[in-house]
């Protein structure tokens, strides 16, 4: 019977608990960089230049040329909580550094065979340590440049089960490149170099001009289309960019802030963001926002996480409502120039307005603008209900599809009803038939979805629409790098892409059973799909090619289509051929049933 008395409690002995620790700031590859990269921010070094091997797994080197440490600081900068960033507690409260723990050094000495070499400007010579898993293995002077230099081998040699559950390399140096990334949008007076596996793979000098670093950084085309805006109070400077509606993207990773030029992860300002854009953002796509905050550090407390990556603010409220006031302001300016083309436009033929005009139209319903056009709104529906080459669907009228077009026994055996009338379309998105039994909802565009996915699976050779010119599509390197091992598969749907440059892709064709008007368009809303989908790991078990395939399929249905009669009876013809025609390649239903009886109930018909 076991001893009940016995001691159970024991202190770990240091070479257990420090790589415990250090598992709370160093997890992966990507977080020894971004503290390394901090502590050279923090040395005011203005030149950076970081170096991996195996995507960091065997060698991590980080060289600056700021301030550099004297030989007995070198030592203490390895010890645990030593730091030069605070004395005292309250010091937290008023922090003009990114880092100021004293843990980051400490936790990779203990995980890694580093070695660090570092030189004192004024100091004739250098001085170098080396501490494999924690342990000083040897102190050395050195000749050596100004700043420091740090080499981290090995990492994770001495806990393997840590190691293990590392990710690829190709996802770990995903996590790399996007750090560097931010890092260098938020420190545009550095010049940051990065090499993987011995080639250089992105650059940027110093500049003073935000723009001109995020065009070194993100899309050269996206960023051209950018909207600037500053604010300044007694309380806060905030300036940045924004982006119109139409280049929207199809995840957050251009969601980027900064606050006191700390890249920070805020629910808050991601709200305000979203906020901003209230109603007017198509379903699926988040707004882009680079957005810097200076603010006394009395105000914020970056105490929360380990990784310091989480930031509060002593009065939330306040920075919400004055970011929000100034994204709506910026938004409204923008979107004026197209609040006065639409009342140009109003007594103008509608068979005259071309795709660009009819798009511009379609941004009425935006709330930003909401009160200084709800007279011109009410006086202008009609002329907003547009219609493609084909059928016009007038008010107030029922639409019998054409029998001919339609077999009303697929329709019955694969989805499930029967002699139905059209009555017309709702928000533009959803398809209202009635039926015998009640009435159903199609889902245009995850119908139009499932009917192009199977088009693309059931076509063993898919033929290529050649571009009468090439297309050039310009990428962030963390997004290239992200699409780069996928381009033999995506040129097996139909795709003819090449690699054009250091971080762009050439597309000379696209498949044909795609039937689009904005091939530009259509590309890039692909290559972002795509790189969603690779970034976030979304249906892991889903094949590569499928992938590829789904994001060509989204890309060729955009939202808010207006439809003629033709195009529904298309639609339902081709929906009751698909073999799974209940639900779009991602999952979402393609029709939904409301019995009459149900929809009695609603009204307390029936009980």
């Amino acid at each position: 019977m076991e001893n009940l008395s016995s001691n159970k409690i024991r202190i770990l002995p240091p070479q257990i608990y420090t790589r415990i620790a250090a598992g709370e700031v160093v997890e992966r590859p990507y977080n020894v960089i971004k503290e390394l990269v901090e502590n050279s921010i923090d040395a005011c070094a203005d030149r950076i230049v970081i170096e991996i091997f195996s995507s960091g797994k065997k060698l991590i080197r980080v060289i600056d040329n700021g301030c550099g440490m004297s030989k007995e600081d070198l030592l203490l900068a390895v010890k645990p909580h030593a730091t030069s960033k605070i004395s005292i507690f309250e010091d937290i409260y008023n922090l003009s550094t990114l880092g100021f723990r004293g843990e980051a050094l400490s936790s990779i000495v203990n995980v890694s065979k580093t070695k660090m070499i570092s030189k004192l400007k004024n100091n004739p010579y250098g001085s170098q340590i080396v501490v494999y898993g924690g342990e000083l293995i040897s102190v050395s002077e050195c000749a050596s440049n100004d700043g420091t230099y740090v080499e981290v081998k090995d990492l994770f040699y001495n806990t393997p089960a840590r190691l293990k559950f590392l990710k690829s390399d190709y996802t770990e140096k995903i996590h790399i490149i996007r750090t560097i990334e931010e890092y260098a949008i938020g420190y545009k007076n550095i010049e940051f170099k990065f090499y993987s596996d011995g080639e250089l793979i992105f650059s940027a000098i110093k500049t003073d001009k935000l723009i001109e670093r995020l065009k070194e950084v993100l899309k050269k085309d996206i960023v051209n289309r950018l909207i600037y805006f500053e604010h300044k109070d007694t309380s806060i400077n905030t300036y940045g960019f924004i982006s119109p509606i139409e280049i929207a993207q199809v995840n957050k990773s251009l969601q980027i802030f900064f606050v006191n030029q700390r890249p920070v992860t805020s629910r808050n300002i991601s709200q305000m963001l979203y906020d901003s854009y209230r109603d007017s953002l198509p379903t699926g796509r988040h707004p882009i926002g680079i957005i810097f905050i200076e603010i006394s550090p009395e105000m914020i407390d970056v105490n929360v996480h380990p990784t310091k990556r989480i930031v509060k603010f002593k009065d939330e409220t306040y920075i919400y409502e004055t970011l929000k006031n100034v994204v709506r302001k910026e938004l409204k300016k923008y979107l004026s120039f197209s609040k006065e083309f639409m009342v140009n436009l109003q007594d103008e033929p509608q068979q005259q307005l071309s795709v660009k005009t009819k798009n511009i139209i379609e941004y009425k319903i935006y709330d930003l603008l909401q009160e200084t056009t709800d007279s011109f709104y009410k006086d202008s529906d009609k002329k907003v209900s547009l219609q493609k080459e084909g059928s016009v669907l007038k008010e107030n009228q029922f639409y019998y599809l054409d029998d001919s077009k339609i077999s009303q026994k697929n329709i019955e055996e694969k989805l499930g009803f029967k002699n139905f009338t059209y009555l017309g379309q709702l928000h533009k998105t959803y398809l209202l038939l009635e039926t015998q039994n009640g009435l159903v909802l199609i889902d245009q565009h995850a119908a139009s979805e499932r009917i192009m996915f199977e088009k693309f699976i059931n076509i063993k050779n898919i033929s290529i629409q050649k571009l009468l010119f090439p297309l050039n599509i310009e990428l962030k390197l963390s997004d290239f790098e992200a699409i780069k091992p996928y381009i033999d598969l995506i040129n097996q749907v139909g795709f003819e892409i090449t690699i054009s440059g250091k971080s762009s892709l050439g597309f000379y064709g696209i498949p044909s059973i795609v039937n689009i008007n904005d091939v530009r368009d259509f590309i890039s809303r692909f290559v972002e799909s795509l790189i969603s989908d690779i970034k976030e790991d979304i249906n892991k078990q889903v094949s590569s090619k499928e992938k590829i395939i789904r994001s060509a399929c989204r890309a060729a249905i955009k939202a808010s289509d207006i439809l003629t009669l033709e195009d529904v009876e298309k639609i339902i013809s081709e929906l009751s051929s698909c073999e799974y025609p209940f639900s779009c390649p991602h999952g979402r239903p393609t029709i939904l049933n409301l019995d009459i009886s149900y929809i009695e109930k609603l009204f307390l018909r029936r009980k």
